[in-house]
């Protein structure tokens, strides 16, 4: 059941309303909004409520649940050592070129060189992004 899985994972998903044409959810600046600022559309129906809702898995809980599985650390940590790189090959996000070109480099915050580098420690992670039918600018035309 969903109930097992927050308990075994301790990641509960967190649901948002949002417009029917997915132009912005209705959280923040848009919470008290009864339409959408920029199609105009309700975002409720006669019932009171959403047409439409997106399901959110916050990222620091399912880190910090990756963390607590032994098994799971030591295989996040492949890309301290057993990760190759192939020049010209892109097998994971270890290869692209915006994780070759930090590796190694000196952390810069607000302008301020850190002591440190990027992934120099076996414990960091490398998030990668990929969206499918993510517009996150209002004007958009289409999301690919």
């Amino acid at each position: 059941t969903p109930q097992h899985i927050v308990f075994l994972s301790g990641v509960e998903a967190v649901e948002y309303d949002c417009c029917t044409n997915s132009c912005c959810c209705f959280v923040g600046p848009h919470a008290d909004l009864d339409e959408c600022p920029y199609c105009k559309v309700s975002w409720y129906n006669r019932d009171g409520f959403a047409k439409k809702t997106f399901t959110y898995l916050p990222l620091i809980p399912q880190l910090v649940t990756l963390y607590h599985n032994r098994d799971m650390v030591e295989r996040m940590g492949y890309q301290a050592g057993e990760h190759v790189h192939e020049p010209g090959a892109i097998r994971d996000i270890l290869d692209c070129p915006v994780y070759r070109s930090l590796l190694g480099s000196k952390i810069s915050i607000n302008g301020r060189e850190m002591n440190s580098t990027y992934f120099s420690d076996p414990r960091d992670i490398a998030l990668g992004l990929s969206t499918d039918g993510f517009a996150p600018f209002h004007c958009r035309k289409q999301t690919c």
